[in-house]
């Protein structure tokens, strides 16, 4: 059994709940696989390699989940671990789809390891939770809301550009048949170019 570290720190001003999984939890226990990070702090979550066989195991990967703590009753110091993973637990479960920052980590394993070690990619790392997850649904609305704008200033351009191209094979057509009375230099000059 080989065990490594994964730090998460909470960079939010707020209390954070994280949850930890992995793609082969029978290979790679996590623990614990979720708990609470004060603001700006920092825990250590232990990935330990088991004795199971890997098999063709040449890809895993972790994913890290965390959500600000809503709950005002939420005393740290005076719970318990498991009473704290049903806090962290608790939230998941109150928490909006949008309101989950989402964290993967990939550890790819050389085909021609069979050691303990867990691969070429350590998975000690450092995993960093979003400030605040409201920011980044903001900021995609506020890129969303741009592209938008900007997508119905080129239609407006191009049906612009279709209206003038129109107008302009109309008065084309009137010239070749005699029948202008106008003496637009535009429209002369478009017709020696078609």
């Amino acid at each position: 059994n080989s065990k490594e570290v994964l730090s998460l720190k909470n960079v939010s001003g707020q209390r954070a709940a994280y949850k930890v999984k992995t793609t082969h939890p029978a290979v790679f226990l996590v623990r614990p696989t979720c708990g609470i990070v004060a603001a700006e702090d920092t825990c250590d979550v232990d990935i330990l390699r088991s004795s199971a066989p890997c098999g063709n195991i040449n890809n895993v990967k972790f994913l890290i989940q965390s959500v600000i703590v809503q709950s005002a009753d939420y005393n740290e110091g005076a719970m318990s671990p498991e009473e704290l993973k049903d806090v962290a637990a608790e939230e998941f479960q109150k928490a909006k789809k949008e309101d989950i920052v989402q964290k993967k980590i990939e550890i790819h394993r050389d085909s021609t390891d069979v050691g303990p070690d867990v691969g070429s990619t350590n998975p000690s790392s450092s995993a960093t939770m979003v400030q605040n997850p409201s920011n980044d649904y903001n900021d995609l609305k506020k890129k969303y809301d741009e592209l938008v704008t900007y997508t119905v200033t080129l239609t407006n351009q191009r049906d612009k550009c279709e209206n003038e191209v129109k107008n302009l094979r109309k008065k084309i057509r009137e010239l070749e048949n005699g029948k202008s009375t106008t003496d637009d230099p535009v429209v002369s000059k478009a017709c020696t170019v078609m």
